[in-house]
């Protein structure tokens, strides 16, 4: 798909969740765009990544912006946890105005798209390779709308950036000592989902925290990186109850900077994984057996392990 006539139109951008924020506005700034309005219903500490004004909204201003703003397209990310961007894809459709939808991830295609038990499909859906196309063909998805492969607007946005803090001054601002080794650890927040999985963000601590307690050939410090829909509470008691204590809570504004001077990146399905793969960070993917499917398994990211031992060998290997 060639994006001139969108990088030259005037476009509305609506996101809710993270995985979604990040490319679009990556997208924005990546194509040095003009003639745009972003808008959101949440509000990231990664915003301050990008020179992008994103503005807040209520229900009731979905028309008038869009009366106010007359786009000439709508381009969306997909979320869990919020259905602002379904909202402004069904008015977009009623004004015959030409729609785009942003798929992030390998997982839940279908039900990123159900309103009120409805779906809303949008005229094009944009997937990040063709793995994801792969998938979205068995989906009915392709009987709705459009699937078009575009990489990963924010990955593209990765790859050409540079650090604002350099690496002492970021040690120093956390009082990390240069000889310790910085694992950033990204959980998923699996224990939001109702039905009872055979694991959580959880156990992956517990077994992070008994493996790196064995560990003494280096100094290392953990930080903590919460996803975005992380119940911070519940996650904190454990990591408390674990007994390790060299942990840092990461809650700054810059967590390109955090990523950039790691030394390991460790979690689950996170797409920040994948992100530590594009800035060539050492990264563990740790998860027991189960009939959870890894929607990361194509890509090929870091060193898997499945026990505390094989997170042990693969630590070891890596320090």
């Amino acid at each position: 798909m060639h994006i001139d006539h969108l990088k030259k139109n005037r476009g509305l951008f609506v996101f809710s969740d993270p995985g979604g924020a990040k490319p679009l506005l990556a997208f924005i700034e990546n194509h040095k765009l003009n003639d745009y309005k972003v808008i959101s219903d949440r509000k990231y500490d990664f915003f301050t990544d990008f020179q992008i004004k994103v503005n807040s909204f209520k229900d009731e201003d979905i028309d008038k912006i869009f009366k106010d703003f007359n786009p000439d397209y709508i381009l969306t990310g997909t979320s869990y946890t919020s259905k602002i961007e379904l909202k402004f894809i069904s008015c977009a459709k009623k004004l015959n105005i030409n729609t785009y939808s942003y798929i992030d991830h390998y997982t839940n295609y279908e039900e990123r798209f159900i309103f009120d038990n409805h779906y809303i499909f949008p005229k094009n859906i944009i997937l990040i390779d063709e793995i994801a196309k792969k998938i979205a063909i068995k989906t009915i998805l392709s009987n709705h709308s459009n699937l078009i492969v575009i990489n990963n607007f924010y990955h593209d946005f990765l790859r050409n950036w540079t650090p604002k803090t350099e690496r002492e001054n970021f040690l120093e601002n956390r009082q990390i000592n240069s000889d310790e080794k910085i694992i950033v650890f990204a959980p998923d927040p699996i224990s939001n989902v109702n039905e009872k999985n055979s694991f959580d963000e959880n156990d992956i601590w517990n077994d992070l925290a008994d493996v790196l307690k064995k560990i003494n050939s280096v100094k290392l410090i953990v930080i903590v990186k919460f996803h975005p829909n992380q119940n911070k509470g519940a996650l904190i008691k454990t990591i408390n109850n674990s007994n390790y204590k060299n942990v840092i809570f990461f809650d700054q504004k810059n967590s390109i900077d955090l990523l950039y001077h790691s030394d390991i990146v460790v979690g689950m399905f996170s797409s920040i994984l994948v992100e530590a793969k594009v800035l060539r960070k050492q990264t563990i993917r740790h998860f027991p057996p189960s009939s959870f499917k890894d929607p990361l398994l194509a890509l090929d990211i870091g060193l898997i392990s499945s026990n505390k031992k094989e997170l042990q060998k693969n630590f070891l290997k890596l320090l």
